[in-house]
């Protein structure tokens, strides 16, 4: 009698797997999904702040330790070199304005209004007396109370996406301004 191999297949080793999820599980994935959107609005929001102090202590600085070279720049008598260092400022003021305007639009979106009306969103909500809204969401249906969270859920998505845009123009404006400091500045050495 020789050694046998049994005959074991892969699926006998594996738990089945479930076709459809439970309507349990798919309620926890929406809510954890809808958390994580919240998140990442938040994050987003962090980043716009962030990047709004640091424009304005850089505006500041620039303002007050720059004002000379600017002044400088634009006089008829003034060397070009030193003309393009003042130019240079300009842009970087002009790049830090474009990063505060795309960090206040982060933070303060334009909001559109929702033809649907949801028991979810905060401006419909609003909109009702407190008895009503109460009255209204405990008599809504399970499915149409799903339907809005799901609906709610696509909409924060896009909303992220957008100020996730948002605050990239905002911190690419930025870290634009920082290297055409750095260039004034190379400039500005080169003359001396």
């Amino acid at each position: 009698m020789g050694w046998q191999m049994t005959n074991y297949s892969k699926s006998n080793l594996l738990p089945k797997m479930r076709l459809q999820p439970s309507e349990e599980e798919i309620e926890q994935n929406a809510h954890l999904l809808f958390q994580q959107i919240e998140s990442q609005l938040t994050l987003c929001d962090i980043k716009a702040y962030l990047t709004i102090l640091t424009n304005t202590m850089f505006i500041i600085l620039l303002l007050f330790a720059e004002t000379q070279s600017l002044r400088q720049g634009f006089q008829s008598s003034t060397h070009q070199l030193q003309r393009i260092a003042a130019f240079c400022l300009l842009l970087v003021l002009f790049t830090l304005l474009c990063s505060c305007f795309y960090a206040l639009r982060t933070i303060l979106p334009a909001l559109q209004d929702r033809n649907r009306i949801s028991l979810l969103y905060f401006g419909h909500i609003a909109e009702l007396h407190h008895d009503k809204f109460v009255s209204n969401f405990q008599s809504q249906p399970l499915r149409e109370l799903k339907e809005s969270l799901l609906s709610e859920i696509h909409i924060k998505a896009r909303i992220a996406r957008r100020k996730l845009s948002l605050v990239s123009w905002s911190i690419g404006f930025f870290f634009a301004s920082l290297l055409l400091w750095v260039l004034a500045q190379l400039i500005l050495m080169i003359q001396i």
